[in-house]
């Protein structure tokens, strides 16, 4: 192993170590070179902070190798086969260290991620082993900052914003340099509607862990919430670049924003190309995604009440359940009361929509200025971290009220002019 120190502002190489050594203990070796850079860099270390640097995370190298190669397959590769064979090898993990908490957490991480792609299980089965994985890391680490942001998501996903967005906090404030963490934040602020705070987290947990790709992506749809379309651009571009596709949503409707109807459709399109075959199970869904280009982005309003009748069928189905595509078309094409009614449900892939629901986009202000939305944001938690934490910008309570008991209204245009 190498350890170079490279000057940034013009590439100068500073210093540099080789380390020779069997592998037999990673943990060993990362502790060794961490003491010699720290040396080197004349850190100044609490003498309990010298006992191990790197923590060891595991008993065996072989259930951290497969810890390693999981994360690495699946956030770089999204599609049904890798996720199951990311999932294998973390069961596989558990099984050598039954303990190890970084596994157990990257199992309820791959099905919270999965789930705007998997069509073979259902939303609520991969949201229920999330939760049994969360719990068995609870059980073995229940201080661990780790464990803690994770049992929030748990809260959140099940409607208790307010008691998930404490949690998160207080595990920030355990682990105030972990990029994992401050995006779970930030990410937070964003699905709330605190645009300032959830741009300065998220550029901080980037600043940390830059091939975070969903940070970049968030932090795309936080940009463009403020209308910061040539930035949010970039940054949606950053995430694509990184294996995150989905970011191309950004992409479109940030052409759309700004007048470019065709351009929003063409990167509709482009995104049903690279990954939507298998979010809807086969490239037969392509001539939906059309019809939906034309409602949305054209205007067209027989696309718009054939779409209609197409989702209100599915909805109707006796086993439907919310997929990435139903739940993106339902608000976008004005089905308030539909999006309400299946929110609880949607689980994680709600989690794009509840940061783009601040927009300045047509569907965005309906909802938040829907007659419901006070109901609905009280029955998910949201109303009372607003009471807490303060009024998204928008936001208000009714005059002479503390806007309890859903006095309150969203429905101003929210973000810079």
């Amino acid at each position: 192993v190498t350890t170079q120190l490279i000057r940034s502002a013009d590439g100068f190489h500073q210093w540099s170590e080789t380390f020779d050594a069997q592998l037999t203990d990673i943990f060993d070796l990362q502790d060794r070179i961490a003491q010699v850079v720290a040396r080197e860099f004349n850190m100044l270390l609490h003498p309990s902070d010298q006992a191990r640097l790197a923590p060891r995370l595991t008993i065996s190298f072989e259930a951290y190798d497969l810890l390693l190669r999981a994360r690495a397959s699946y956030r770089l590769n999204q599609d049904e086969a890798t996720f199951a064979r990311a999932e294998a090898m973390l069961r596989e993990a558990v099984e050598i260290d039954p303990d190890f908490v970084a596994a157990w957490i990257e199992i309820a991480t791959l099905n919270n991620f999965a789930s705007a792609y998997h069509r073979d299980r259902t939303l609520k089965s991969m949201f229920e082993a999330s939760r049994a994985a969360v719990e068995r890391a609870m059980d073995i680490a229940p201080s661990a900052p780790e464990t803690i942001i994770w049992s929030a998501n748990i809260r959140y996903f099940e409607g208790e914003a307010l008691t998930a967005f404490r949690m998160a906090k207080t595990a920030l404030q355990l682990a105030p340099q972990n990029s994992g963490i401050m995006f779970s934040v930030g990410h937070y602020a964003a699905c709330f509607g605190y645009h300032e705070e959830a741009a300065r987290l998220l550029e901080g947990a980037l600043e940390l862990d830059p091939l975070d790709a969903f940070a970049w992506h968030t932090l795309a749809l936080v940009r463009q919430n403020m209308r910061q379309y040539e930035v949010a651009e970039r940054h949606a571009r950053h995430a694509i670049k990184l294996g995150d596709r989905l970011a191309r949503e950004v992409l479109a409707w940030n052409a759309f924003a700004q007048g470019d109807r065709d351009e929003a459709e063409r990167q509709h399109l482009t995104l049903f190309d690279e990954i939507g075959a298998q979010m809807e199970g086969g490239t037969q869904g392509r001539p939906i995604w059309e019809m939906f280009a034309r409602a949305v982005f054209h205007d067209s309003r027989p696309d718009g009440d054939m779409m209609r009748q197409v989702l209100s069928m599915q909805m109707g189905a006796k086993d439907y359940e919310p997929s990435a595509s139903t739940f993106t078309a339902v608000a976008n094409l004005g089905m308030v009361e539909e999006l309400i009614a299946q929110w609880g449900d949607a689980y994680a892939i709600k989690s794009v929509a509840s940061v783009a629901m601040w927009g300045d986009y047509s569907w965005a202000r309906a909802f938040r200025s829907h007659t419901g939305f006070p109901a609905f944001a009280e029955s998910r938690g949201l109303a009372a971290v607003w009471r807490e934490f303060g009024w998204p910008v928008g936001c208000a309570p009714l005059p002479g009220t503390d806007g309890t008991d859903g006095r309150f209204t969203c429905g101003q245009p929210v973000g810079e002019p």
